[in-house]
């Protein structure tokens, strides 16, 4: 594994995405409506004790990418990953959309107008998003159907066994998901 190259928070990804599904859906009375805008997503997760290792009860929410063409990278996600629009708005200066897989995690899409990108693929170098990483319990599955949809697919193997231990795609801007 490179965890020399994670950001802490596609460490804390790594760790705390596989628990979401087994965590009881919970939601403060404070936090409930009836809109379906605000309506929970998936599961609201019940507060951690307090302690030393996370003081402030954090938990994963969602990761937002910054882009160019929004139509482009929202159908990307919903065909390839199998994420599920569940909101948005526009404006003539901005548009956002939020994907979630649910009870997993919500990536939410957003473009502004005169928005640039980094020039060149994402690297140690750069500041910002280098990538976001998710677990799946059948890499052979995953890299079967992601190359049914013609994704391009680059595969690390373990040198003593030949078993698949993470692979790595980037949607249509480029931007790096590595599934382990």
């Amino acid at each position: 594994m490179h965890c020399k190259r994670l950001s802490t928070a596609a460490m804390l990804l790594m760790v705390v995405i596989p628990g979401l599904s087994r965590i009881p859906a919970q939601t403060p009375a404070s936090s409930q409506s009836t809109t379906a805008a605000s309506a929970p997503l998936g599961p609201v997760l019940a507060p951690s004790p307090l302690s030393a290792d996370n003081p402030l009860q954090l938990t994963v929410d969602h990761g937002t990418i910054s882009v160019a063409d929004i139509d482009k990278e929202e159908e990307w996600y919903v065909r390839v990953l199998g994420f599920k629009t569940v909101g948005g708005r526009k404006t003539d200066t901005f548009a956002h959309r939020e994907l979630r897989i649910a009870g997993v995690f919500r990536i939410d899409l957003s473009w502004q107008k005169g928005s640039a990108r980094h020039i060149g693929p994402a690297s140690d170098m750069e500041q910002g998003w280098r990538h976001i990483v998710f677990k799946t319990p059948n890499l052979d599955h995953a890299l079967e159907l992601l190359q049914a949809q013609n994704v391009e697919v680059k595969v690390d193997r373990s040198a003593k066994t030949n078993v698949i231990t993470e692979m790595f795609i980037h949607d249509p801007e480029g931007n790096e998901i590595e599934l382990q």
